[in-house]
């Protein structure tokens, strides 16, 4: 009998420990409500320790928001990844900031920042005199929550001087970004999608809903001035081309073969060294292509003297030839297609 009053009260014991355990495990892994933030850097590691020689377990990238539960010395913030514990520099985020706060000045010589409002708690750095500071909360014991270097911090109440309400700014409306072909502009998109898009300058446009529609817009690509023309059949694009040479000028043949293997270079670059091309037998002709099959779409460099005139175009268009042939016939006619669609539709649209 009194084994079993023993066993029980070693099991009462044994369960209030483990609930004490995790009830001060709980109370120290969230004492505060997580703060949200914004990764504001391009790539942004996360540690499996607040340390940078730490193991890396993954990253987020710009425009991430994330949790943030508590704020550690040295600059780093934790947060939880794959349902675990881990870090991130704090210089990496922006935190929130709250709708509502009041301003204040440090009137003491040194103020402490605490990563939690306790005396005990960890620093994560000063404050001198004078310095001004926004307090978001107000928390027991006399502690003022701010934000420092992008961590959320504490410091004693007392040693501030509060001064009057302040509001966060209302977000900068977001940006209109010059879109980027084949990701925010692509086959299918109507006159009127793509129109609303760009952001460049316009240089001219037709619409005919039933035919052949163009829009052209000053644009660069590599770094050159060029012209950027979209072509559309019956208001759906189905071809877009950046024009090297708008003012219609004539290169000599050395110096069109110099255009054509710098603009390859750049385009090896872009789109990578798989491609196949055609060349003619005689470097004193130029009618010369390069192509890219990539996935569902094709690019064509395409350069020619004719008629007193230089054609220098880099050309997209969908994927209506599959590049698992390797053969040269099945290469040349995909090349001789691209041909004849960009002289189509240059035709088109100089009528």
């Amino acid at each position: 009998m009194r084994s079993t009053l023993l066993f029980k009260r070693a099991v009462t014991g044994f369960l209030a420990f483990m609930l004490l355990f995790h009830l001060n495990a709980a109370s120290s892994f969230a004492a505060e409500s997580p703060q949200k933030a914004t990764v504001t850097a391009s790539t942004a590691n996360i540690y499996e320790k607040p340390s940078p020689k730490a193991k890396v377990l993954g990253s987020w990238k710009k425009g991430t928001v994330i949790s943030v539960y508590a704020s550690k010395p040295g600059g780093w913030s934790e947060v939880h990844y794959n349902n675990k514990v881990a870090y991130i520099a704090a210089a990496s985020i922006t935190l929130t900031r709250p709708a509502k706060g009041t301003q204040a000045t440090v009137k003491v010589s040194s103020l402490s920042v605490k990563a939690t409002p306790s005396p005990k708690g960890e620093e994560l750095g000063k404050l001198k005199k004078g310095a001004s500071t926004v307090v978001y909360a107000s928390k027991p014991g006399g502690w003022s929550e701010i934000h420092f270097k992008n961590q959320v911090g504490y410091v004693a109440s007392a040693s501030l001087k509060m001064g009057k309400a302040v509001s966060a700014p209302k977000p900068a409306p977001a940006k209109k970004t010059t879109p980027v072909l084949m990701k925010d502009i692509t086959f299918g998109m109507t006159y009127q999608q793509v129109k609303n898009r760009e952001t460049r300058k316009i240089t001219h446009e037709h619409y005919a809903p039933s035919g052949m529609s163009y829009l052209g817009y000053y644009a660069k690509k590599y770094e050159v001035e060029t012209e950027l023309v979209y072509s559309f059949t019956k208001n759906k694009l189905d071809m877009a081309w950046y024009n090297f040479n708008p003012g219609q000028y004539y290169y000599t043949t050395n110096e069109l073969w110099n255009i054509y293997y710098g603009l390859q270079e750049e385009m090896m670059t872009e789109f990578g060294e798989d491609f196949f091309y055609s060349e003619p037998e005689y470097t004193s002709l130029i009618d010369s292509s390069s192509v890219w099959m990539l996935g569902n779409y094709q690019v064509m460099l395409y350069v020619r003297n004719m008629n007193g005139e230089s054609n220098i175009s880099i050309s997209y268009h969908p994927a209506n030839y599959s590049s698992a042939s390797s053969s040269e016939d099945a290469k040349q006619r995909v090349i001789d297609h691209l041909i004849k669609q960009v002289e189509k539709h240059e035709q088109n649209r100089q009528e």
